[in-house]
Order: C-alpha cells, then sequence, then structure tokens
C-alpha cells in the first residue's frame, strides 16, 4: 500500500467507514471497497496531502464527492467554492463533515455531485478556490488523471454490491 493511498483512506474515508485495501488503479486515481464493504471509493492525494474522493453506499444508492483539506469549517455549515478545471469552470456549495480527528484536516461534501462530475470527468486538472477571512482564498489543485474511469468502476461495484445485497437466497431477518 502507498503512501499516498494510506492519506487517501486515513485522512478521507477513516471518519465515515473502515479502511480497506485498494484494488486497482487508474492514473493518480485509486478504486477500493472498504474492509466491511460498507462503501466503495475513488479517491486520489495531491502533493500537499489533501484528499478529493467519489465515496458511493453499497446497501443504497447514494454516491457522493469529498474534499478534505487542511482548511478549517464548522460542521454542518454550507460553503461556497469555485470549481475550475482545464475544461469548464462552476461555483459549488459544500457542506463541512467537520475535523477529520488527529489530522488537522477538515471534510467538506459537495451538494451537487453530479455538477461536479460535470466539470471534471473530462478534465485533466482541477482547483478548488475557498474563500477566507477578509480578502483571500486557498486553493487547493488535483490531477484528475484516471478519474473518470476510477468514478465509473467505484459506481458500477456499488450497484454490483446493492444487486447482490437484495434478495437472492441468503437467510435474512425481517
Amino acid at each position: 500500500m502507498t503512501v499516498k493511498t494510506w492519506a487517501l483512506m486515513t485522512v478521507c474515508l477513516l471518519p465515515c467507514v473502515a479502511t480497506g485495501a485498494v484494488s486497482t488503479s487508474f492514473g493518480d486515481w485509486q478504486v477500493g471497497i472498504t474492509d466491511d464493504n460498507a462503501s466503495v471509493f475513488a479517491g486520489t492525494v495531491n502533493d500537499s496531502g489533501s484528499v478529493l474522493a467519489e465515496t458511493c453506499a453499497t446497501d443504497k444508492d447514494s454516491c457522493f464527492w469529498i474534499l478534505t483539506t487542511d482548511s478549517a469549517c464548522r460542521e454542518d455549515a454550507e460553503y461556497p467554492v469555485l470549481v475550475n478545471s482545464d475544461q469548464s469552470a462552476a461555483a459549488a456549495v459544500v457542506t463541512c463533515l467537520g475535523a477529520v480527528e488527529s489530522k488537522g484536516a477538515y471534510r467538506y461534501r459537495f451538494n451537487d455531485w453530479k455538477g461536479l462530475e460535470a466539470v471534471i470527468l473530462n478534465a485533466s486538472k482541477v482547483g478548488f478556490a475557498f474563500p477566507l477571512q477578509q480578502d483571500q482564498f486557498t486553493v487547493v489543485r488535483f490531477s484528475l488523471d484516471g478519474v473518470a474511469k476510477a468514478s465509473q468502476l467505484a459506481e458500477r461495484l456499488a450497484l454490483e454490491a446493492r444487486k447482490s445485497n437484495s434478495g437472492g437466497t441468503r437467510n435474512v431477518t425481517l
């Protein structure tokens, strides 16, 4: 397991799911499923240790994008973000998911994950501009090399897991 992969799982996914082994890579993106099979993720880590990842639940039709960075936020608060790729730009809104314990990082969930995908899936780089106090911004940049294939695989694996978990001949407690 690479240092970037470990950073991805600990900074981004540990607060919401158990860690798992990464099963495959596409460019700068890794795809994996958590040890408890609760989620499938596709993510990348930039040179500063920030994480951009899509995570999809395996028990319900639910995917979302998370950005983890050192910019502080207040849990459940919403923040505007400018998304700028080499293909297009858009305004977005993120919700703070809170601090990552003992990591000095904060997780943000994009409120419109399909809108974000429209900007990033055909691009090679993306930057997110977060307004700070007074007149400053912090910009978080990521490589998107492999994002489209990684996202497609994560969503497909989550869908396949949902299908195999519904019905069949497994014993179920009702």
